[in-house]
């Protein structure tokens, strides 16, 4: 089974190992095929798992709260499919809002989008996600 070590990443996506290692202390990443359990062991992650984090990296840079961006990363692109494009929508808060609520979909071609100015939405082609981790992993 194909496996990569934060050094790996860090080498071939540019993620710096201090900033992996706060998403996965965080809880913001988790790898999915080791976890490191003491000294002289190693994360071992996915592709899949590389994918997910290039896609919270983007949805964090979007504006997304690092949170929010680990809950919509949290999905698996073996099974996208045809289905390549995330849309999350969230309600612009006001100023006394606790929480923001949003709702996240994966579809096949980029929806119409209705700019009321009441809610924010976030399109991401994961295909392009995939391709961009791919080459830098070629």
């Amino acid at each position: 089974m194909e496996s990569f070590t934060t050094f790996e990443i860090e080498k071939k996506l540019g993620i710096p190992r201090n900033r992996l290692q706060q998403w996965i202390d965080r809880g913001f990443v988790t790898p999915s095929i080791e976890q490191a359990s003491g000294h002289g062991t190693k994360n071992r992650f996915s592709r899949n798992d590389l994918y997910r984090m290039e896609l919270f990296k983007r949805l964090a840079w979007y504006g997304l709260s690092r949170k929010e961006a680990s809950e919509y990363s949290d999905i698996s692109f073996e099974n996208v499919g045809q289905s390549k494009y995330l849309v999350v929508k969230r309600e612009v808060p006001d100023e006394n809002a606790i929480c923001m609520i949003g709702t996240m979909e994966i579809v096949s071609s980029p929806p119409e989008i209705d700019f009321n100015g009441d809610v924010l939405v976030f399109v991401v082609n994961l295909l392009l996600i995939q391709e961009k981790v791919d080459r830098k992993l070629a």
